[in-house]
């Protein structure tokens, strides 16, 4: 969703399941759109995309759009599951945000008193993939300034990307897997 004031947008294609090598630009108002490279003159596509990319992202498009909605459900109903699994299992941990008003496909959370890093190593031992850390940088594991700025811990901060392919069995797993790595030690 657009606020109501936008000038501009820019897609990227692998967000709905399309290709990369190719973006989706909206202006929001044409008559004040300049091109922000040197004026030759005003076309606003110069025919240099790929017409076989811009084709794929078209389908991927309507594709994701005919389900976004029952995914968006699934994916809500998901996160409010994962929620009440984690607190029933974990004990002081801290979740992000409230399960109201949030974005469904992320989660993350603090467990005080555990090492991310070691963590990650026990669950990803039996074959669970999270995240910790930040989530605005690929270097070392950092902690995240987002979490730190609306007052949780810097250490123990973790991730999880929910998908509509995901299940509760599956989430229940991810959970299990979770608590033993804490208690052993991690």
């Amino acid at each position: 969703n657009l606020p109501d004031n936008w000038d501009s947008a820019i897609w990227d294609p692998r967000y709905f399941g399309g290709p990369s090598g190719i973006a989706l630009v909206g202006i929001a108002n044409s008559g004040k759109w300049q091109n922000p490279g040197p004026v030759i003159d005003k076309r606003r596509v110069y025919g240099s995309f790929s017409k076989p990319l811009l084709l794929a992202t078209a389908v991927a498009l309507e594709n994701w759009t005919k389900r976004a909605r029952e995914d968006f459900v699934k994916l809500t109903e998901l996160n409010f599951f994962m929620r009440q699994e984690l607190v029933s299992e974990i004990k002081d941990i801290k979740i992000a945000g409230d399960s109201d008003n949030c974005d469904p496909r992320f989660l993350a959370f603090v467990i005080p008193h555990t090492h991310s890093e070691e963590v990650l190593r026990k669950v990803e031992a039996q074959g669970v993939l999270i995240d910790a850390g930040s989530a605005c940088g690929s270097g070392p594991l950092s902690p995240s300034h987002v979490l730190t700025a609306m007052g949780y811990s810097e250490h123990g901060n973790y991730r999880i990307t929910l998908k509509p392919a995901h299940s509760r069995q599956g989430l229940k797993k991810l959970v299990s897997v979770l608590v033993k790595g804490i208690a052993a030690g991690a």
